[in-house]
């Protein structure tokens, strides 16, 4: 069951565009310095998971010269509380102070997998795969969630660079079970 209600951007319109690489159709995030914001521009998608189980998301992700994109799971609470954030880079990934290098240029794919809910108490780990390019997966086992982030209302993509770049994504699936 695909539990996303909305999906929303901010910034330009023009920060997005549908590109194509052979038969490929994908996500082009342009990034540059003429925006308000560093993190725009930026497109959430609203999860609204609030009663316990597993989340699953999976993308791909290609990252330009001098690009910065932001991956983060975020509740709905003021301030926000934050689950996974992964900080991608073209040469790395980084994650709660670990990083994962990837190959420059390189489709990557990244599948999270975590826990939503009181249910699993202050002791929360979090899984990540990555495999980037040729290579082989990598998969790491997080600690360190958040004791107050509860619920996943809200995947963040966010463009943070300021050079002018592309970030492209492409196969994004979010799921859950419970």
């Amino acid at each position: 069951k695909n539990p996303i209600r909305r999906v929303f951007y901010v910034g330009s319109p023009n920060g997005f565009k549908i590109a194509q690489e052979n038969d490929n159709r994908f996500l082009q995030i342009q990034d540059n310095n003429s925006y308000q914001h560093t993190f725009d521009p930026h497109f959430v998608y609203e999860t609204n998971y609030r009663q316990p189980c597993v989340t699953t998301v999976e993308f791909d992700v290609r990252v330009g010269k001098d690009g910065f994109l932001l991956a983060e799971w975020r509740d709905r609470e003021s301030p926000y509380r934050i689950g996974p954030s992964l900080r991608i880079r073209e040469s790395q990934i980084e994650f709660s102070g670990q990083t994962c290098a990837l190959q420059p240029g390189a489709w990557t794919h990244i599948k999270v997998i975590c826990p939503v809910g009181e249910q699993s108490g202050e002791n929360r780990t979090w899984t990540i795969a990555i495999r980037s390019g040729n290579a082989s997966e990598q998969t790491f086992t997080v600690p360190g969630l958040d004791p107050g982030w509860k619920t996943f209302d809200r995947l963040v993509f966010a463009a943070l660079s300021t050079a002018d770049t592309t970030i492209d994504l492409d196969n994004i699936a979010v799921n859950r079970t419970e």
